[in-house]
């Protein structure tokens, strides 16, 4: 990702999550993502890569087929009062 996006990212970032106590990324891009994934797209692809890198056991790198990117949404619309649950369903991969 170039240093530009990368900075607008966290812009973007900063600034959803102003006025917020916390907040918690992780994730990462795959080495040379497509052109078209940058800004929310490179968020999403970085939360999908995330999650799946926390499924398998050990160190195992997440395959395309690991991927759940349906069931990640970038919004900048969360309700504050919105209460998160125990357990969440977890979202098996497409094909």
């Amino acid at each position: 990702m170039p240093a530009d996006e990368s900075e607008a990212l966290l812009a973007a970032v900063g600034g959803r999550s102003a006025g917020a106590d916390w907040i918690a990324c992780c994730g990462s891009l795959p080495r040379g993502p497509a052109p078209e994934c940058s800004g929310v797209a490179a968020l999403a692809a970085a939360v999908a890569h995330g999650a799946a890198a926390v499924q398998p056991p050990g160190s195992l790198m997440p395959t395309p087929a690991d991927l759940a990117s349906a069931a990640v949404t970038v919004t900048g619309e969360v309700p504050r009062d919105r209460v998160l649950t125990e357990p969440v369903e977890r979202v098996e991969p497409g094909p």
